[in-house]
């Protein structure tokens, strides 16, 4: 599993955001064999921080494959005050394994119509 992949991302408040991932294993494999539970990600302040400011939802477009989509809807995004964020990207097996499959940061720029 390819895991710790870095990507900064900048979100439009009030705008739904999708980001599409691919998640291969490490020798570049798809993940058909392996039986995946879930996608989970969390935005905070700082890495520090105990406040999540908000969660991304996802949606396997091909679940074998590694293809998911990572959503943020407007409502969501609308109520993140702008400014800088973290985040990562965890994929939890069924048999409780879990990898980190991408980090970042988050720049979320403010909205102007409303």
């Amino acid at each position: 599993m390819s895991y710790g992949n870095k990507l900064d991302l900048c979100i439009n408040q009030g705008a739904t955001f999708t980001q599409q991932l691919t998640i291969k294993a490490t020798n570049g494999a798809n993940i058909s064999g392996i039986e995946t539970g879930e996608l989970r990600s969390q935005i905070r302040v700082d890495y520090n921080s105990v406040a999540v400011t908000a969660a991304f939802t996802f949606d396997w477009v091909d679940h074998a494959n590694g293809i998911a989509n990572m959503i943020l809807d407007a409502t969501t995004s609308g109520g993140i005050a702008a400014g800088n964020y973290v985040y990562d990207v965890e994929l939890y097996l069924l048999d409780g394994t879990v990898y980190r499959v991408m980090e970042g940061k988050i720049k979320v720029r403010p909205e102007v119509t409303k």
